[in-house]
């Protein structure tokens, strides 16, 4: 074993991940070039296994760890920091030169927790920019589980983190990625990607995307068997923020999308959406291979859209219609907004309270001496017209500060003024990325989400009859003994009523909902159990 590691692993401490009950090495920050790699890399026996394959390690708040190479780690990898605060900031990831592709390459579980990540070199320069890429665990069939929490991701040209195989899950939480752009790649320049890849978990929550060439998310064309995407901001994307065509058990909530997909659309470029404009948010019918010859119907698509807000600039219009062939984005093209309105051909997918408001934030990147929207829209142009040349943009007031560190506190603010999506969650909780209101996060987290984890377990059928004059019957089967929950929600996703409260038995229940003077128009019938919760629409005619 290398003599540095001897001197580190005096520093030990116990800790407790995904991995279990691990030892904790911790590494000080140094000016010297490879530390991480020396330390953690070299933490081997005589014949080369890991010292302790649950071992964590933990890096110095303030510090800089500059990586010479790619980091390849053919073992489970933990990368643990305290918590920054107003006066520490998180350490610091970075490459030393612009050579290396990626800065990890990951074969088996990954945890990192509150790690700021670059893909800037301390020259300034960019390389590709894919500075994670995970697969299974090397000569096993396990899937692996990869889970970043309190991360800061900076900078890279192609993507934060993204599987290049079939993942167990992904787990994103409390997390920043920004200033991400490819010069002359749209589809570049994104968060988080799991590559066409099955994929049985993707929950991104309490997150925010800020200055992004491409997508918050990219799953396209793979089956994700549960996808969770809550309480998360974007804010300016050249493309929409989940660009996934085939959600089948998904839920969508409480977001904030402002900016999200200001690339805007030419009809040259429509043949990707089935020949319209993508919107911000948008599902393809299912693949016949995947899905519908193993038995998926489209009827049993399960998509809950509840509570999202959506708002682009007046100088993102503006950009729109000073170029003849650019169309505007919608929240849903007519497609998937037709989807959302067949009850009969999709009877599980909800659209609950989305709104079109300006939030009215902080600090978006507008502060006077750097403006960030005429930056991001210099770049949408050049990118479009090779007269014209495209410069990397982000926020970043202080030319002064090294490149390839953020300035911290980070410089822009995205809490708001709005009123109304500051108490739109459920708990009257603020939409979006509840960590730009420190104060109120952990009330509403406490209040939790009304979305599931999954729905086995319970089927809820239509409401008979619908649509329906004065009274309904809703049915619903227990497969096992639950406490269940039924309420009536509007469509601005207000509770009307609670119509059960109570531990049930196994088997099918019905209960009648009597609308009485309620105006006519659609509602929705909200079942939760211990483990699933299903929403439907039912229409009350008069």
């Amino acid at each position: 074993m290398k003599k540095l590691f001897t001197t580190l692993s005096l520093f030990l401490v116990m800790t407790f991940t995904l991995f279990g009950q691990a030892d904790t090495v911790f590494i000080p920050g140094s000016t010297a070039l490879g530390i991480l790699e020396e330390a953690i890399l070299g933490d081997t026996t005589a014949t080369g296994e890991r010292v302790n394959p649950e071992r964590c390690y933990k890096l110095e708040r303030g510090k800089i760890y500059r990586l010479t190479g790619w980091f390849p780690a053919y073992f489970d990898l933990c990368i643990i920091a305290d918590e920054p605060d107003a006066d520490n900031r998180p350490p610091i990831i970075v490459p030393s030169a612009s050579s290396i592709p990626h800065l990890f390459s990951t074969h088996g579980n990954v945890y990192f927790k509150n790690i700021y990540i670059s893909n800037i070199a301390p020259d300034g320069s960019r390389d590709y920019g894919a500075f994670i890429d995970y697969k299974r665990v090397v000569g096993t069939d396990t899937l692996s589980t990869v889970e970043f929490d309190g991360c800061y991701f900076e900078g890279n040209r192609f993507l934060a983190a993204g599987t290049w195989d079939q993942a167990k899950k992904l787990i994103v939480r409390n997390c920043v990625v920004r200033n991400a752009q490819n010069i002359g790649v749209i589809n570049n320049g994104r968060g988080f990607d799991t590559r066409d890849y099955e994929t049985d978990t993707v929950i991104i929550e309490n997150s925010t995307f800020y200055n992004l060439n491409s997508y918050a998310f990219r799953g396209e064309w793979n089956k994700i068997n549960y996808f969770r995407f809550s309480h998360n901001t974007v804010v300016n994307t050249m493309e929409q923020p989940i660009h996934w065509a085939y959600p089948t058990n998904a839920d969508v909530s409480d977001n904030l999308f402002y900016n999200a997909h200001a690339w805007g659309q030419a009809e040259s470029e429509y043949s990707s959406q089935l020949g319209e404009v993508f919107g911000v948010y948008n599902i393809y019918p299912l693949d016949s291979a995947i899905f519908i010859n193993n038995g998926f119907a489209e009827a049993d698509r399960r998509i809950n859209l509840h509570r999202n807000n959506w708002f682009f600039s007046q100088p993102i219009q503006d950009y729109w219609t000073s170029i003849d062939s650019v169309n505007a984005i919608p929240w849903m093209n007519t497609a998937t907004q037709g989807a959302f309105d067949d009850d009969t051909a999709y009877p599980m997918l909800s659209e609950v309270g989305t709104t079109n408001m300006d939030p009215g934030f902080i600090n978006e990147g507008n502060d006077g001496t750097v403006s960030t929207i005429d930056s991001f829209i210099h770049f949408l142009r050049a990118t479009r017209d090779t007269n014209l040349v495209a410069n990397y943009w982000g926020y970043e007031p202080d030319p002064s500060a090294p490149a390839f560190q953020i300035q911290w506190p980070l410089p822009e603010n995205l809490a708001y003024t709005n009123a109304t999506l500051k108490t739109a969650a459920p708990g009257g909780c603020p939409i979006g990325d509840l960590n730009w209101w420190p104060d109120l996060k952990e009330g509403c987290m406490a209040v939790g989400t009304d979305e599931p984890f999954s729905s086995k377990g319970l089927t809820v059928e239509q409401n008979m009859p619908n649509p329906f004059k004065g009274q309904t019957t809703i049915a619903y089967t227990l497969a096992d003994a639950a406490n269940v929950s039924v309420t009536i929600i509007d469509i601005n996703g207000k509770v009307i009523t609670s119509l059960i409260n109570e531990k049930q038995p196994q088997g099918r229940h019905t209960v009648e909902w009597n609308a009485g003077s309620q105006a006519t128009g659609v509602y929705f019938y909200q079942i939760k159990t211990d483990n699933a919760l299903i929403t439907r629409k039912l229409e009350l005619v008069k």
